[in-house]
């Protein structure tokens, strides 16, 4: 017994056809609602105020002439990040004496892991104008027990040797990193 194929093949381009119209209208639809989708979000923030979004309240002048390029005023208590300072502030004897100190004055915490993986904690200060440690803040953590020691251990510093802007002595932050490698 011989089988139509004819009208198999009629069948199966049919149903091609109307899955192929389906498609299409479904791409139609979403092509129509992203247009329009796009055309009410450009609307919508062209007549919005946008400048208002990213202010609460009034601007400080100083922040305005930074926005414009200029620099800001330089008033008595200025603090100026160690970068931007022609002479650095100094800890007493230098960067080897800076890590003798903290080699011979860290206590490594009780309750830290007994590994030998090296900790650092970050901790940012102001070197005011007579060489005292003031501000200090951890800016990379890496437990209460470390912090707390290497907020001890910047906050007993002794007195450095201030940093210098226009040769006049000035106030200026720093970064330290405080390294805790429990020795074994």
């Amino acid at each position: 017994m011989k089988t139509n194929s004819f009208s198999d093949n009629d069948k199966t381009s049919a149903n091609n056809k109307k899955r192929f119209t389906i498609r299409i209208a479904i791409i139609a639809v979403l092509v129509i609602v992203l247009v329009a989708l796009t055309v009410y979000l450009f609307t919508f923030c062209a007549s919005r105020n946008t400048s208002s979004l990213y202010t609460v309240g009034p601007i400080p002048p100083e922040v305005a002439a930074l926005a414009e390029g200029e620099t800001p005023p330089i008033t008595e208590n200025s603090v100026f990040l160690y970068m931007y300072v022609q002479e650095e502030p100094q800890f007493p004897g230098g960067r080897d004496a800076y890590r003798d100190y903290i080699k011979k004055n860290l206590l490594y915490p009780a309750d830290a892991p007994q590994d030998s993986i090296t900790r650092v904690v970050i901790v940012s200060f102001i070197v005011e104008k007579d060489g005292s440690i003031t501000n200090a803040d951890i800016l990379k953590s890496v437990s209460p027990s470390h912090n707390a020691e290497a907020l001890r251990l910047i906050n007993q510093m002794p007195v450095w040797t201030p940093g210098k802007y226009d040769d006049t002595v000035r106030r200026v932050k720093m970064y330290m990193p405080v390294h805790f490698l429990k020795k074994m």
